[in-house]
């Protein structure tokens, strides 16, 4: 059964997106507490919330740009797999920030702690969600590639998984596997004359 690439798309982008604004709240509850009581932000607080704002900004453009107009550059897979990579970097370099400090209190149960630990989770869930579509949308690029379709400019809702491989017409010289039969002038004897080579498929 062939993937859904379309459909995929749109699971992947609208389920990171809840999820980036998951990391807003938090990002921003934590900015709050550090700045009311310590007087002081946090960096991994400040990338966070840059992060999940790039990523609904930039998605949510992508998918009216998507709706609105057939074609539009934000839809095509090589823009898709460009763009998606950078968000799925500051995802990761979210996630692996907020993990770095809150390694220093392995011990830490309060309020705090805990939000800061969604942050890291949600933000390794959206880089590993981002990764995998990434990587489907690559193969699919390269799969028609070898199939002699290049898509990489091509809308993503018009891009399949299973591609039609490049056939070979019956005859055609150019068939990676021809026969190679002799054929001997009239009488049919092999001796009587030089044999013609011709290619049969």
């Amino acid at each position: 059964m062939p993937l859904d690439i379309p459909f995929v798309r749109t699971v992947v982008l609208g389920w990171t997106s809840l999820l980036a604004l998951d990391v807003l709240g938090l990002s921003a509850y934590t900015l709050n507490q550090t700045t009311d009581f310590l007087g002081v932000y946090l960096t991994y607080s400040v990338l966070g919330i840059a992060t999940a704002v790039l990523h609904f900004s930039s998605v949510t453009a992508m998918i009216i740009a998507d709706r609105l107009r057939d074609g539009a550059f934000t839809s095509k897979l090589s823009f898709q797999v460009g763009w998606l990579s950078f968000l799925s970097i500051m995802w990761f370099a979210t996630g692996a920030k907020t993990a770095v400090y809150i390694s220093h209190f392995p011990d830490c149960t309060d309020t705090f702690c805990g939000v800061t630990r969604g942050i890291t989770t949600f933000g390794f869930i959206i880089w590993a969600i981002l990764f995998g579509y990434i990587v489907i949308l690559i193969m699919v690029g390269v799969r028609a590639g070898q199939a002699g379709h290049n898509v990489w400019m091509t809308d993503v809702k018009e891009v399949q998984w299973v591609q039609e491989p490049i056939s070979h017409e019956k005859g055609d010289i150019n068939s990676p596997n021809p026969t190679v039969a002799a054929t001997y002038p009239p009488g049919g004897n092999p001796n009587s004359g030089v044999p013609t080579l011709t290619s049969q498929p």
